[in-house]
Parts: structure tokens; sequence; C-alpha cells
């Protein structure tokens, strides 16, 4: 029989070894690459750098500085740019490790099944098989060295999946996280876009009606606001919340309610639907929703559909995006609250169309309970909740139906045709009547809330045809109703009756930050900065005074016992009384 040549010279089995060593240091290399990029990544965080420190310092100095500002997006751009690069870099090396620890595996099972020897006819002597005795020893290595370069793998790309939020530095730490608080304490919250029930009316009597921003008189804290917006300050918990965002950012701030400062910045997520271009009128803005709470968690809606909820300490809750809503203006509602229940008015396009949805989602995870399909074009109201004919009730306004929901399950209770155009005031509430103003087009109904079904002609106590407003909400006490217009045109009608008994011009006074009322006084802010402090009487009103914020202003005021915070254009503001002189 003719004579075997030797295993290292038959051609497959050269190409086998040689495939498998050539695998096998192409794996530990993409490994050390790996490790290399991994020690790097852990050693410098291209957010906390000193230069972003220090341009953080200096924006809050110079609050105007657009210079600073644009240096601090690029450094945020940067960081998101390393961020996703890092995160490329570990999914590729990944695969090319996992791919050459197979390929290594593969051609090293090949050349072992190559070098079997043959079956030979006699037994022949042969010197000691030094391979044969040392194949055990290198199929546990080759074994122990898959090992660890899978665990190596696992344990660089791990980290990128298990990070949800890059979450801005505070300015300060915050304070013990907050699992509960008390119903007393939730009872004083300033939850919703003019409070409770949409209001507008503060449940104290105890707050300063003489201030000026300029001088600090009566100015307890004064606040820079990163981002610009049109959303109102909501508070509990000794915290306030809003929104601020552009064409690139959408944030949510919380600040700190006793002495003002910023506790903590999130930038709200994403989805590549909702980053798409948004048109919508400056004068609405991509922060114009007021945000809500009940106590455990706040949320936050924008102007592209992005709709996100935090506990109080800034811990992301959860977020999804409603989508690009077809709204001329930008959406621009305010969320409310029911219970548990996150209320989000969505309303768009035409009323064909039936796009337009109100949602009711649990707060605390975001899953929807139920929803209704509205038949009603885009409309930029709030939604109140109320409680009339032993009943809870969610009262919407859009163009032409004002309509009511059982907020337990969305059923329909009731519904009233009286309005047209572009619907921008909500309803407010007083006794068991519902007060809708729609546009500066139609007239204001009052509308008592205890009727089934389409109430137009049986629940409709009175309309009011005169200075209509066109986006300031409602006023309603148990004897007055006011109403202003953007033109500055104050009006005042009769709660049961629905007479007009006076109206007042306020001169050159643009408005949009709807009228507030504390104790017996209104507070009506100009969109300059400057507040009318009013005593309404049946017989007229009577002008107390006139303050300055010293800088423009389109929000609504939040109150709390002893104090007012309200967001100006650049500032947030806490006017009470001061110790000062």
């Amino acid at each position: 029989m003719p004579e075997q040549p030797p295993i290292a010279d038959i051609l497959p089995y050269r190409i086998a070894v040689r495939t498998a060593t050539v695998a096998a240091v192409f794996s530990l290399i993409v490994a050390a690459l790996m490790l290399h990029d991994f020690y790097h990544r852990s050693m410098k965080d291209p957010s906390q750098t000193s230069a972003r420190a220090a341009l953080k310092a200096a924006s809050m100095q110079q609050p105007a500085n657009e210079s600073i500002k644009e240096e601090l997006r690029k450094l945020d751009q940067e960081s998101r740019d390393e961020y996703f690069r890092q995160q490329a870099f570990a999914l590729s090396g990944a695969v090319l490790l996992c791919g050459g620890i197979l390929v290594s595996l593969a051609a090293a099972k090949w050349s072992a099944t190559l070098r079997r020897k043959q079956p030979q006819p006699q037994p022949v002597a042969t010197q000691r098989d030094w391979e044969a005795n040392w194949t055990p020893a290198a199929r546990w290595t080759v074994g122990g060295l898959f090992v660890v370069l899978a665990a190596t793998a696992v344990g660089l790309i791990f980290p990128l999946h298990t990070r949800v939020e890059e979450k801005p530095v505070s300015q300060v730490a915050a304070p013990a996280k907050v699992t509960a608080i008390s119903e007393e304490e939730l009872a004083r919250a300033w939850p919703c876009f003019r409070g409770r029930g949409g209001s507008g009316i503060s449940p104290y009597t105890n707050v300063p009606d003489d201030w000026d921003g300029p001088s600090g008189k009566n100015i307890l804290w004064k606040s820079p606001i990163p981002l610009a917006g049109y959303s109102s300050p909501v508070i509990v918990a000794g915290r306030i919340f809003f929104t601020g965002a552009d064409e690139k950012q959408r944030q949510v701030y919380c600040y700190n309610a006793e002495n003002g400062k910023l506790l903590w910045q999130r930038d709200a997520p994403s989805t590549p639907d909702s980053r798409k271009p948004l048109k919508l009128n400056e004068e609405t803005g991509y922060a114009a929703c007021t945000m809500a709470t009940d106590g455990r968690y706040v949320a936050a809606i924008f102007a592209n559909g992005d709709l996100v909820a935090y506990d109080l300490d800034g811990e992301l809750a959860w977020s999804q995006s409603l989508g690009i809503p077809e709204n001329p203006y930008g959406h621009a509602a305010s969320l409310s609250i029911y219970k548990n229940l996150l209320l989000v008015p969505f309303d768009q396009a035409t009323a064909k169309a039936a796009r337009s949805k109100l949602r009711a989602l649990d707060i605390a995870t975001g899953n929807a309970i139920w929803e209704q399909t509205r038949a009603v074009p885009s409309s930029w109201t709030t939604p109140i909740v109320i409680r009339v004919a032993n009943r809870d009730q969610v009262v919407t306004a859009a163009s032409p139906w004002i309509i009511a929901y059982d907020p337990a399950d969305g059923k329909e209770l009731w519904r009233v045709k009286g309005s047209q155009g572009d619907v921008a005031p909500s309803p407010v509430s007083t006794g068991n009547f519902v007060y809708s103003a729609a546009t500066d087009s139609a007239p204001v109904l009052a509308i008592r809330a205890d009727g089934n079904g389409d109430v137009t002609t049986s629940h409709v106590l009175w309309k009011g045809e005169d200075n209509t407003p066109d986006i300031c909400s409602p006023l309603a006490t148990e004897e007055f109703v006011f109403l202003l217009n953007s033109d500055g045109m104050l009006t005042c009608y009769d709660t049961k009756k629905g007479d007009k008994l006076w109206e007042e011009d306020l001169g050159e006074f643009k408005c949009k930050s709807s009228p507030s009322l504390v104790g017996k006084q209104l507070y009506v802010f100009g969109e300059s900065g400057k507040c009318w402090i009013l005593a309404p009487t049946r017989a007229g009103v009577k002008r107390v005074r006139q303050t300055n914020l010293g800088e423009g202003c389109v929000t609504s005021p939040a109150f709390q016992d002893g104090h007012m915070v309200i967001r100006g254009k650049k500032n947030l503001f806490c006017i009470g009384q001061s110790a000062k002189p």
C-alpha cells in the first residue's frame, strides 16, 4: 500500500489551519478595538466637559446671548453624534467579532476532521503522536477563546441597549425622590391650565397686587428660561413644571418653587415621524400646550404630537408620538387631568375627515383607557373637568359643537351647536352652567350642563354677542362672566340673565393671557408684561393699579398660598410679599 503524505502537506488542511488562525487573530483585533473604544467612552463624556459647564454658566448669566446658546447647541449635537457613533461602532464590532469566532471555529473543526488518520491494514510502529496528545488541550483553548470573546461582545453592547435617555446635568441637586404626596398637598396644587377645573380663579386671596419687575419690588425670585414657549406653569409638591421648544429640541423643565432653581430639564424623546418638518404659526410656537399633573407624574405634549410623562424627579415614565397634526397654526390644546387619567385633546384637519380625537390615557403607563373620534375640525381649546347633576363631565369646545363626555369611559353625555370658525378660547363653568366663548365671530353661550343628547334648543340659557374673545378664555363667577379679547376690550355679563353690564377698553393693551381672579380683583396681563389690577362691580370696573413684569407675557399665572408664578418671555417669576423695604 502506498505511503500517505503527511497531514501538513495536504492543501485543504493547510487552508483550514491558516483560515482558523487568521479568523482567530482577526477576532482578537476586533475585541481589542472594542475594548479600546469602550475604555475611552467611559473615560470621557462629551456632555459633561468643562467647556459645556462653562457655557451653561455663561448662558445663565447672559440669557439673551444667542452666540452662547448656539455654542451649547453645537456641543449637544456633537454629544448626540458621538453617542450614535459609539453605538454603531459597537454593533458593527459585535457582528465582526461573532463572524470571526464562527469562522475560526468552523475552520478549526475542518482541520481537525482532515487530520484524522485513515485506518491502516497492519499496525506499524510509530513515533509518539504529539499532535494527538495536544488535541484535547487545543479544543479547550478554542472553546475558552470563544467564551471570552462572546462575553466581551455582550459586555460592550449591553450598556448601549439599556440606556433609555441621555439626561442633561441638573443645575442643582434634586431633592429626595417623591413617591407620593398627601391629599392635602394635592389639593393645594395648580395641576393644569388655569388651575383645577380650568377656572383661572385663585383659591388664595393673600397674593400681592403690586409688583415691579425692573426694580424687583415683590419679586421673590426670577429665573431664566432655556427655550421659548407659551405654555403656562403648573405647580405640585413645591415644584413648577412647564415646557420649551424650538425646531430642533423639545424640553420639559422642573423648578424649585421656593427659590427658583432649575432642578432638572429633559429632552423629550421623539420618533422619526415626529422629527419631520413642522409648519406652524410663530404666535403658536412649538411649546404652547400647558402640562398636567396628578401629583405623581407630569405630562407634556408639543406642537408636533410628541407626548411624554415623567415622575416628579425627572425619571421618564413613558413617551409616544401622536403624529404630526394637520393643523394650520400648530397643536396648542393643553392637557387635563381626571383622577389617574390624562385627557389628551387632539383636534385636527376638517370635520368631514373625522381625524380629531379625545383620548384618555393612564398617566402612569401611557396605556389608552378610551378614545373618542370627534367630527370637528382643528381647535385649540383645553377640556375642563366639572361635576354637575351628580356626574363628572369632560367638556370640550370646537366648531360647531360644545360636547360633554363621561370621563370614566368616554361616552358622550350632551352636545350644543353654536361654535364656529377657529375656536381657541376654552370653556369655563360655575354652578350648573358651562360658558363657552368660541370666537370673535360667534356668541358666548350659557349652557345648563344637566342634559342628555343634543340639547341645543333646550339647555342654552342665554347668548352674548358683544366683544366675544378670539384667544383669551372667559372667566365666570356666581355673579359675572368676563370676556377679554386680544385688543384689550373687557366685557362683563350677568351670569344668570346674560345682560351685558359694562365694557372697559383697556386702551393700548394687547392681550393673549386669559384673565385671572384673586379674591374680588381681576388680574389682566398684556403682551407687554404690564398687568392691570381691576375691581369689578355690577356698575362698572375700577382700575386699581397697573404693574409691570418688565418683559413680554402671553401665559396665564399659577397661584399658591401667598404668591403667584408667571412665565415671561425670557424668565420665570415668583411674585410674593417681599421682606425688602
